[in-house]
């Protein structure tokens, strides 16, 4: 009768320990699929390609972006720079199509991230600006420090009182203004890559 128990228990200690590889199996299926969508890459894009402008409604701007393809460490970037000192600068980095959205059955997009590198011994900070299909804005403020660094973005700051949806996400800025300067120098930094984050839906 004992024997019999113990036979018992191992067998359901081995169909537990079945379920739990193909539990295992099923999380790493899932990790595979859920891949994050590249919007801007360094090695496609170039510096000419991004739309720079300054905020023309803003009285006296003449913050401008400029910028120009590099080669660092083996890698392609692109280079940011900054003339004029007043105002803010603008620097349309990507425009998300929806068709990527719909190839990506079984995902949702739950924020983006972005490469970046920057030789400024003081952390300097970048302004995201995000906008969505409905027109609404996400605003973020990231600090960037020294060296190649990966940045996330899950949240923000935003006017409107609905919520957003990640998954209708349509153009990504960069913002740059006076008070990001330091000792009246804006910052130098270089963009390699940046890619919206998914995660399997439910």
């Amino acid at each position: 009768m004992i024997e019999k128990k113990q036979r018992i228990t191992k067998k359901m200690k081995n169909e537990l320990t079945s379920l739990l590889y193909v539990g295992i199996g099923l999380v790493s299926l899932w990790a595979v699929q859920a891949k994050d969508i590249v919007v801007f890459d360094a090695e496609k894009t170039s510096g000419e390609d991004i739309r720079n402008s300054t905020a023309h409604w803003i009285e006296g701007s003449d913050l401008l972006p400029v910028t120009s393809d590099e080669t660092r460490n083996g890698q392609n970037w692109i280079k940011f720079q900054y003339e004029g000192k007043n105002g803010i600068a603008n620097s349309k980095i990507a425009t998300v199509n929806p068709e990527m959205m719909e190839t990506r059955s079984g995902e949702s997009v739950s924020g983006l991230k972005f490469k970046l590198l920057t030789e400024d011994a003081t952390p300097r900070p970048i302004f995201v600006l995000i906008l969505f299909e409905d027109k609404s804005e996400l605003h973020c403020r990231v600090l960037m420090n020294s060296g190649e660094t990966e940045y996330t973005v899950l949240d923000g700051w935003r006017r409107d009182k609905e919520p957003y949806e990640w998954n209708k996400i349509r153009t990504i800025f960069f913002r740059m203004q006076p008070d990001y300067f330091v000792n009246n120098e804006a910052p130098v930094f270089y963009l390699q890559k940046i890619s919206l984050i998914t995660s399997p839906t439910n």
